[in-house]
């Protein structure tokens, strides 16, 4: 078995580095291999971190949140048609909703552009075809 955790590493001018595991990521259900190792984590004004791992209860992905007394939750697993496998990172706006991408799943299996709003309701916005149309995204 394969863990991943999340930590949190500060500095301090003239102090010693300081690490803090907040979570381990165990695999399955509970994800792993965290997605958007470019800056994939998000905080919101309240202090929550957000993210996706590319694993999940379908092994599809999944989109997690961590709150800031450290209770993690799966806010949204992916099922294929809505997007799978997602490597990117999150974007968040002032209603709370959730944007990314996946580079698989959709329609036709190029990917998609989606939306989770604050009740964990995901919306496809767009399936990419491939072609013309693009496909595999990578970032957010």
């Amino acid at each position: 078995m394969l863990t991943f955790g999340l930590a949190l590493i500060g500095r301090i001018p003239g102090r010693s580095q300081t690490f803090t595991v907040l979570h381990n990521f165990t695999g399955g259900a509970a994800g792993g291999a965290i997605a958007g190792f470019s800056g994939g984590l998000i905080l919101d004004p309240e202090g929550n971190l957000y993210g996706m791992t590319a694993d999940g209860a379908l092994s599809h992905g999944l989109v997690f949140k961590l709150d800031r007394r450290g209770v993690y939750s799966v806010l949204y697993n992916f099922e294929g048609g809505d997007g799978m496998n997602p490597i990117a990172g999150l974007f968040r706006d002032p209603a709370g909703n959730l944007y990314g991408t996946t580079p698989s799943g959709g329609a036709s299996g190029h990917g998609v552009v989606f939306k989770l709003d604050a009740n964990g309701v995901e919306t496809v916005l767009h399936s990419f075809a491939g072609g013309a149309d693009g496909g595999t995204p990578r970032r957010a």
